[in-house]
């Protein structure tokens, strides 16, 4: 929330357009991360948390570069608080992922909900190939414009 709140109160077109990428990624991450890991989602659980670290090539990734850009653009001290608090949650990001402490425990997942699983984290990544086309058809804004 930080984040957005600081790409939006910058003002600039690159950091709003990094808002939306970054919303794009929670929304396709965060019906897979809002449920425990169950049996047979562990994998596509962790690969939503990679996405939302921002870790390239994933549309958070982007959504963090316009929003820097759009900080850089702004004030040098909002630059410096932004890249150390992203660097600080990139760090516990790749934590969780090497070192889970989640537990799996539970009846195993249809595979119907495991094949939904999997689609959303990967579109989570996938999307960060073609972000001007995601924001361009999912929220109707030009990338090549800022």
């Amino acid at each position: 929330l930080g984040l957005a709140a600081a790409g939006i109160g910058c003002r600039q077109q690159a950091g709003v357009l990094g808002v939306l990428l970054i919303l794009l990624a929670h929304l396709c991450a965060g019906p897979l991360l809002l449920n425990p890991p169950r049996p047979g989602l562990e994998r596509a659980h962790r690969l939503a948390w990679l996405a939302l670290s921002g870790l390239p090539p994933s549309v958070s990734f982007w959504g963090r570069l316009l929003i820097l850009e759009g900080l850089v653009a702004t004030s040098g001290p909002a630059l410096v608080v932004a890249l150390a608090a992203g660097a600080a949650m990139l760090v516990a990001a790749m934590r969780g992922v090497v070192h889970p402490e989640e537990s799996t425990e539970g009846p195993a997942v249809e595979p119907a909900l495991q094949a939904l699983g999997w689609a959303l984290a990967v579109a989570a990544i996938a999307l960060g190939f073609a972000p001007a086309w995601a924001a361009g058809h999912l929220f109707g804004v030009d990338l090549g414009a800022g």
